[in-house]
């Protein structure tokens, strides 16, 4: 009763079994499965399979409740999905955490859980593999100096922040980066330089796109892909245009994690958060769909609700590969 008060896979796995003996399997059921995210944060994502194993068996016991696999995909559509993956976190705590209070020692930082007072200069809060630093006044000057206290530091890997923050006229956003330049995007094809994503989103530029690995195909129409931080440009822009979101996001290399003083980093274990592929890749199984559906070869984690609708024949506000950019503007 007490493991974490029943929030297990051991728990999710009774539950379903016991709607299915009822008979009592809802329209849309949303099953989430914890154990793989606490055991990877404690022992890494390679040595926690053991965990995805008794997953697999967890499941093989729901179908059987059902009658079988057979039965169950021909009444029932599944989704398998996760909402991000596990990275490796190095090994010593001096290695594997980024002491945000102490790069950022040259500004009053507001005490960790506390608000902001007139007297700070900064909120940080450090989330796993990514940090959000909100500024009691911004400007150029104070963000310019944050980030000249970020990137020396060789576990940073980003600086993120809007353009219109500190100038009204500008579109867009901004990545820093200490060793592979500064670029500015935005939505759209009249920049000097564009090109078209995956998901057929248009998008412009100037600057360098090594800070976000950016890589352009040409061809009757260019398109621009990100090998190390999938979908980079779309991610970026909704993080940043978050209604209640930092105005200044920094990223960390694979192996690290942000921290103050009052919090740990998963030494030895896992984590994520960042934009980088190895936080950012996950499965997507649908299996058990009616004939008119079809899984496009490119999707997000943004685009399992507008699958689900799909499949239940509900109409959606998005579609599978809408901009969610546009949407928030």
């Amino acid at each position: 009763m007490f493991n974490r008060y029943g929030f297990t896979d051991q728990t999710t796995a009774a539950l379903l079994k016991q709607l299915i003996e009822e008979g009592n399997m809802p329209d849309f059921t949303l099953a989430y499965f914890p154990g793989n995210d606490f055991r990877s944060h404690e022992v890494g994502p390679e040595a926690a399979l053991d965990q995805i194993e008794a997953l697999d068996e967890e499941l093989g016991q729901i179908f059987a409740t059902y009658g079988g696999l057979d039965k169950f995909l021909s009444d029932v559509t599944i989704v398998l999905t996760g909402d991000h993956s596990q990275s490796d976190v190095v090994s010593g705590t001096e290695k594997a955490g980024i002491r945000l209070d102490e790069l950022l020692e040259s500004f009053a930082v507001a005490e960790a859980g506390t608000p902001m007072e007139d007297e700070d200069d900064l909120v940080v809060c450090p989330n796993l593999r990514t940090a959000q630093i909100y500024f009691h006044s911004p400007s150029e000057a104070r963000f310019r100096k944050v980030v000249d206290c970020l990137l020396p530091d060789a576990r940073v890997d980003q600086v993120l922040w809007s353009a219109g923050l500190l100038n009204p006229d500008q579109r867009g956003y901004h990545v820093m980066t200490a060793e592979r330049g500064h670029l500015h995007f935005w939505p759209g094809a009249e920049g000097p330089q564009s090109a078209q994503d995956r998901f057929g989103n248009l998008w412009s530029w100037e600057g360098d796109l090594r800070a976000v690995d950016g890589t352009v195909e040409t061809g009757d129409v260019d398109r621009i892909t990100f090998d190390d931080y999938p979908n980079a440009f779309e991610r970026i822009a909704c993080a940043l245009n978050a209604a209640n979101g930092g105005h200044m996001w920094a990223t960390a290399v694979p192996g690290t994690e942000f921290q103050l003083e009052s919090s740990l980093v998963h030494v030895g274990g896992g984590s994520h958060g960042s934009l980088h592929r190895v936080d950012s890749t996950m499965p997507l199984i649908v299996a058990g769909a009616p004939r008119r559906f079809h899984l496009p070869e490119a999707t997000r984690t943004v685009d399992v609700l507008p699958i689900c609708l799909s499949i239940l024949g509900v109409q959606s506000e998005y579609s599978v590969g809408a901009s969610h950019v546009q949407a928030q503007q």
